[in-house]
């Protein structure tokens, strides 16, 4: 994306990089990831593309949005099936 701060960064933002990391040590690249999109002026385009995606695809920091894990589409559809339960009850 043109103008972004993470540009050759995407380790950075990427919650399954895997190796030994410490849950610590993953929280303190997750902040600093989101502290770098709050500066970012790509910022609102990284976000609206991140929310743009479905929601099996996509995981880490977009726009400064922690998406925390990868949700299979049998997940996605059993909680979209929740949502329209819910709505329903209101």
């Amino acid at each position: 994306m043109e103008g972004a701060l993470c540009s050759g960064r995407v380790s950075e933002f990427d919650p399954f990089r895997g190796g030994s990391e410490s849950p610590e040590a993953y929280r303190e690249r997750m902040t600093a990831a989101r502290a770098l999109c709050d500066q970012c002026p790509a910022r609102e385009a990284c976000l609206a593309l991140g929310n743009a995606l479905p929601a099996h695809t996509r995981a880490g920091v977009w726009g400064g949005r922690f998406y925390p894990e990868y949700e299979s589409p049998s997940r996605a559809a059993q909680r979209h099936r929740r949502n329209l339960r819910n709505r329903k009850r209101v």
